[in-house]
């Protein structure tokens, strides 16, 4: 269960209006060897990202709250950024674009087109920007629908993929880039993303996790920080990278970097994933099974075949009705009483019942079960 408010905005590039959420927080459910927190439901970061529905501008909520963006960026935006954000095949099949491709723009217009554009963008933004000065509620671009969310949302994994690759025009770090990407490789774990086809899974996990050690990798040389450094070696094992990988993990567990430090359940989780990179295995991985290996695992009884589901209900639902209905063959019936009368449950035949025993006994401390008094 996620807790968060709205708040009314607009896009700082080309002034749509929406809303974007303020959360609070939520309840943890586990946590992941490259440390997603696992959630019931909703996820915290996937309800932290948003996107205009207009021009595509991603990113969290100060994102589209800042009003330091100069038109110069906004110009800069449109010009280089808006049509490079889905030229990627993959992300085109991940999500459908409203208006033409890349490709189909570029063959109409091509970076002339593009510049032309830009212009009429920002020339229209800035139109907007008067109108809401005026509060003039008609001057806006786009529809948004009653919850104030532009309709054919992006999955979250590309809104994040997308608010990560306009970390240059933003002046992001390295850190928060690589981050950002990283978020968007956590989002193929969370539904909607994981009704995806599984090649295209396989490849959007790849080129984010290749994207997002780049980046952090890049911020280590800035600030060496012990947590990137598990990070980074977790996210290398998980690509392959298993030289790579164990560097990573032996450098964390020397204690080298800066920061804090770390906890110690972190620590043993690094042993153990370095033994993992050790052995070449690149499989995903819990916390839990890394610090408690030996704990029995829970095993879900529902199937995910819903004929296998519909099978074991009707099963159940038969063995309900021979237990109800049926009687065995000594002529005990379902109350537990046998063909004379007796109780089956033989210390509890003395017990006061607060008016009778069930399956039987007369009200108000009767006689029963063999001329015994029902109040003992």
């Amino acid at each position: 269960m996620l807790v968060w408010s709205t708040i009314e905005a607009s896009c700082p590039m080309c002034g749509q209006r929406l809303r974007v959420r303020d959360v609070g927080g939520g309840f943890a459910a586990g946590q992941d060897s490259d440390l997603l927190v696992r959630m019931h439901g909703k996820h915290v970061i996937q309800a932290q990202i948003h996107t205009c529905g207009e021009c595509r501008f991603s990113g969290y909520a100060q994102d589209f709250l800042d009003r330091s963006i100069s038109d110069a960026t906004v110009e800069r935006y449109f010009r280089e950024f808006a049509d490079e954000l889905v030229s990627d095949t993959v992300h085109v099949a991940a999500e459908p674009r409203r208006g033409r491709s890349s490709d189909e723009h570029a063959r109409r217009g091509g970076a002339d087109g593009r510049q032309d554009r830009g212009a009429g963008n920002v020339r229209r933004r800035k139109s907007n920007r008067r109108g809401k000065r005026d509060h003039d509620a008609e001057n806006t671009t786009g529809s948004v629908d009653g919850h104030g969310v532009a309709p054919r949302t992006p999955l979250p994994h590309l809104q994040y993929y997308w608010s990560a690759q306009l970390g240059p025009l933003l002046g992001l770090s390295a850190r928060e880039t690589g981050l950002r990407t990283l978020r968007a490789y956590w989002c193929l774990r969370l539904a909607p993303s994981t009704r995806l086809e599984p090649e295209l899974i396989a490849r959007l996990s790849k080129l984010y996790l290749r994207r997002a050690i780049a980046h952090l990798r890049k911020s280590l040389r800035e600030d060496p920080d012990r947590a990137v450094l598990y990070l980074v070696g977790e996210l290398c094992r998980r690509n392959g990278s298993f030289l790579r990988s164990r560097s990573y993990f032996e450098r964390f567990l020397a204690g080298q970097g800066s920061g804090p430090e770390p906890h110690e359940y972190l620590r043993r989780a690094a042993c153990r994933l370095l033994d993992a990179a050790a052995h070449d295995d690149a499989s995903d991985k819990t916390m839990e099974e890394l610090l408690y290996p030996s704990a029995p695992r829970k095993r879900s009884t529902k199937s995910s075949d819903p004929a296998k589901r519909m099978r074991a209900t009707d099963r159940s639902a038969g063995r309900d009705g021979e237990d109800s209905n049926g009687a065995d063959s000594n002529g005990a019936d379902s109350n537990g009483a046998d063909s004379n009368g007796a109780d089956s449950n033989e210390p509890r035949r003395g017990r006061r019942s607060g008016g009778g025993r069930r399956g039987g006994g007369r009200r108000g401390g009767g006689r029963s079960d063999g001329g015994r008094d029902g109040d003992g």
